[in-house]
């Protein structure tokens, strides 16, 4: 059957029907106002749209209004009420503005982006599902996060992204120079090289261009290493500084 022209939620589902209003009228704790018909209508669109089964969509459903400090089993008509009461009390609180020949009613409208704490929803995960993510040590972050160059410490980092289980990975200085946003294959080059000396990297196979196969490299993990001896070695800058005023060899 077609999914083009489906309605959803099910109008016939009378559970989500009813959990969807909930949602509308449910406060939006980064908006400050209710969520809202048009917003409530799309998360559940996509809520179904995603999961197949009945059991599986009020489940989630639930999950959603829990996450919105919403009581799944609170009737909907009561919630919609207590929703709208603000909004009525406030207008009717406002001076109408006489003009010729009528009356009208002027609304301030509510400035936007306002200052303050942003209130994650509860439950909801910091990583999205299939997002994918990569671990590194702690230990770097408190023993080598301060000394680190920011050159080197991108590509260290990035050097994790690629790593597999046992540490391995494989990439050329083009690229690595290229994923830490500098210019050359040289400066690439460089950062491998200072990793290296630091002991945070050893080369396991060598690449080659007439085969066009990269370096293949692997983590060494920070507990074989001594911390001072790294920090030393990482404090170095990349390149040696020239002297002011230095233009070279005098001919005579």
């Amino acid at each position: 059957m077609s999914t083009e022209n489906m309605k959803y939620p099910d109008p016939s589902n009378e559970s989500l029907v009813r959990m969807q209003k909930l949602l509308a009228a449910a406060q939006d704790p980064n908006e400050g106002r209710p969520v809202g018909p048009d917003a409530a209508q799309a998360q559940f669109e996509f809520l179904c749209s995603k999961y197949r089964s009945p059991e599986q969509r009020e489940r989630f459903a639930r999950d959603l209004l829990k996450s919105y400090d919403v009581d799944p089993d609170e009737s909907a008509q009561v919630k919609v009420e207590a929703a709208m009461a603000p909004g009525r009390a406030a207008a009717s609180s406002l001076p109408a503005e006489k003009t010729a020949g009528a009356e009208t009613t002027r609304t301030e409208r509510r400035p936007r982006n306002r200052p303050g704490a942003v209130h994650t929803k509860r439950g909801q995960p910091y990583l999205p599902n299939g997002g994918g993510f990569y671990r590194m040590p702690n230990d770097f972050a408190e023993t080598l996060l301060a000394v680190m160059p920011g050159p080197v410490l991108k590509a260290y980092v990035y050097a994790h992204r690629l790593a597999r289980i046992d540490g391995t990975f494989y990439i050329s200085h083009g690229t690595m120079a290229a994923k830490i946003g500098a210019k050359t294959t040289r400066h690439g080059q460089r950062v491998m090289a200072r990793l290296q000396e630091a002991g945070l990297l050893r080369l396991t196979d060598r690449g080659s261009a007439r085969s066009r196969t990269a370096n293949t490299y692997q983590l060494v993990p920070l507990d074989q290493l001594d911390p001072e001896a790294v920090q030393k070695t990482l404090a170095l800058p990349l390149a040696p500084h020239r002297q002011r005023g230095a233009i070279g060899p005098v001919c005579r």
